[in-house]
């Protein structure tokens, strides 16, 4: 399934195996040169223990989100994601960032 992302949004979690997804961003870039590669933050992917059900952990997921500002490089971004669960923050880049109108490609949601 084929989804357009209708607001810029952090990758938490996936249900592929490596925890990633497939993204388009040639509608904001203009090219289409292959799809990217983004993948969840490290922080925020699902134990491997088979007892934890996937949306059970999802939803207890709580944290706040710190990012630089909007800049004319739109293929980059920088951010600091702290779970309340974690002591410590950990680093988001534009591998866990999709931008507003790009398509995510062969996900099951």
């Amino acid at each position: 399934m084929d989804e357009i992302v209708p607001a810029d949004m952090i990758i938490l979690e996936t249900l592929d195996p490596n925890h990633t997804c497939n993204v388009d961003e040639s509608s904001i870039t203009g090219v289409f040169d292959k799809f990217k590669f983004k993948k969840a933050c490290v922080d925020t992917i699902t134990p491997s223990i088979k007892t934890i059900r996937f949306n059970d952990y999802v939803k207890k997921i709580k944290g706040m989100i710190k990012y630089d500002q909007a800049n004319s490089d739109i293929l980059t971004f920088q951010g600091r994601l702290k779970l309340e669960s974690f002591p410590r923050a950990s680093q988001i880049t534009e591998e866990n960032f999709v931008m507003r109108g790009s398509s995510i490609k062969n996900i099951k949601w």
